[in-house]
């Protein structure tokens, strides 16, 4: 059932928005946008939240000095993502984007050069004729 409201919105959009050109002057696109899909992702994401503390709680628990730390910081990039915490207190956006920023930067960075380095021997031994697994062969 919900597939089928997920097309119908899908084409909808489509059909709103090539009838009446850009979106951003329309106003029956800003309609549409502002009546169906924002009271829509703010249910998703504050369903989303409680899954996310939950799990967050049940991961994170703190058990040392370390698991607390890491905790509260996944708390404060919750509550720094939801829209009413950074506008009644804008010092919660700032140290949302500061843990984003330079603490989460340099765990991103060593994730990235992982990958690319393991791209690029998986390149290497496809090449080579050592990895088959794409061709359904183990």
């Amino acid at each position: 059932m919900f597939s089928g409201w997920l097309l119908l919105m899908l084409v909808l959009f489509v059909v709103v928005g090539l009838i009446t050109g850009q979106y951003d002057a329309s106003t029956s696109y800003q309609w549409i946008y502002n009546a169906l899909y924002l009271p829509l992702g703010a249910t998703m994401y504050s369903s989303l939240a409680f899954y996310m503390a939950y799990g967050a709680y049940k991961v994170l628990r703190a058990r040392n000095f370390e698991a607390a730390l890491l905790f509260i910081t996944a708390v404060l990039v919750i509550i720094g993502n939801t829209p009413i915490f950074p506008a009644t207190y804008p010092g919660f956006f700032h140290m949302r984007e500061w843990i984003f920023g330079p603490i989460v930067s340099g765990a991103y960075r060593g994730i990235r050069i992982g990958v690319g380095i393991g791209a690029v021997i998986l390149g290497i031994r496809t090449l080579v004729g050592l990895e088959t697994g794409y061709l359904g062969r183990r």
